[in-house]
């Protein structure tokens, strides 16, 4: 993710990243969505209790896209925790649409790390809540 001085702020980075993921999954393109996320990311708080690592991230998004089971994605940004030069914290609500017409929404704590490269990347998720709500199309 390029950044130019005017949209370097916490809350246009973390705008600028949503936004991205978002979009990855629209066009279905499972490598520019992995150009997103760091290779040490570990995403915790999952229903299994096992923690996610970047091989289970790909492999996960890989088949959802694959098979359309993941219609969307879109968040919600509710704050910024912390901001450092190189590391954002934020807490978010991400609303995930399924094949199944059913909604995911999950409350999260999200860490974004600027890497080497100068791109921003989940390094680490803690999911804190999730609910499962049923999509009426009507």
């Amino acid at each position: 993710m390029n950044q130019t001085n005017n949209d370097n702020t916490p809350q246009r980075i973390v705008e600028t990243w949503t936004h991205q993921i978002a979009e990855t999954i629209k066009q279905r393109d499972i490598d520019a969505h992995m150009q997103l996320v760091s290779s040490e990311v570990q995403v915790f708080g999952m229903p299994s209790k096992a923690v996610i690592f970047y091989d289970e991230w790909r492999e996960r998004r890989k088949l959802e896209l694959k098979t359309g089971e993941l219609l969307s994605i879109n968040y919600t940004i509710q704050k910024i925790i912390t901001s450092m030069p190189r590391r954002i914290t934020f807490s978010a609500r991400e609303n995930l649409l399924n094949n199944k017409r059913k909604v995911i929404i999950l409350d999260k704590m999200i860490v974004l790390e600027k890497e080497e490269d100068d791109v921003w990347r989940v390094i680490e998720e803690t999911i804190k809540n999730w609910k499962v709500k049923k999509f009426n199309l009507n």
